[in-house]
């Protein structure tokens, strides 16, 4: 789970209320994910997925970093060694990772490493859906990253409704209002992709 940890609560009483919310949060998501029956389902998503573009470029798809789907994942603030370590074992020439909730374009021996944003639950302050776009050709490819505008208030009244006990969390998370703790180490700009115009 997101912090605070059991231990942290037990030694700072302040924290009590944020855990039971996260808790509450994640337990009503399992809960509602097993009553719809698609707990089996996910868990029996591969863990990575491998694909080839049409230039021939190899693609590693993973949701953190190889061998490991938790931690800090590969975020901008790691330096060039640390994520070359962590991809040491990789193969693939395009590495598209998630977990970190925020765009990233950046490039560690001949390997490219990207993350396309999130389309909600932004860590980095522009709350706008993030995604990106892979264009291939036999000739070579290309990654496009977009954001688009919506309406977070509507957002915020959806997740009202569901009557999840941990819907401050959620509405904290969506407003930007909860950030990890490898923000800090972040620069703010390394690495960070430029993003197309909005479409209007």
């Amino acid at each position: 789970l997101p912090p605070p940890s059991l231990q942290a609560a037990q030694n700072d009483k302040s924290l009590i209320e944020v855990l039971m919310e996260v808790s509450g949060n994640f337990s009503w998501t399992r809960g509602a994910l097993d009553a719809t029956g698609w707990t089996s389902w996910l868990a029996g998503l591969p863990y990575d997925h491998t694909t080839q573009l049409s230039d021939g470029t190899q693609v590693l798809l993973v949701h953190s970093q190889p061998q490991t789907d938790e931690g800090r994942g590969l975020n901008p603030s790691i330096s060039d060694d640390e994520l070359a370590e962590a991809l040491a074992d990789v193969d693939a020439r395009l590495v598209c990772v998630g977990h970190f909730h925020m765009p990233m374009y950046r490039c560690v021996d001949d390997k490219q490493v990207i993350n396309p944003g999130s389309v909600s639950n932004s860590f980095y302050g522009d709350m706008r859906a993030h995604y990106a776009m892979l264009h291939a050709s036999e000739t070579g490819h290309d990654i496009r990253f977009h954001a688009v505008s919506y309406d977070i208030e509507a957002a915020f009244e959806h997740i009202r409704q569901t009557n999840n006990i941990g819907n401050g969390y959620n509405i904290r998370i969506l407003s930007g209002d909860v950030n990890p703790s490898w923000l800090k180490a972040w620069d703010g700009t390394s690495h960070f992709p430029t993003i197309e115009p909005e479409l209007t």
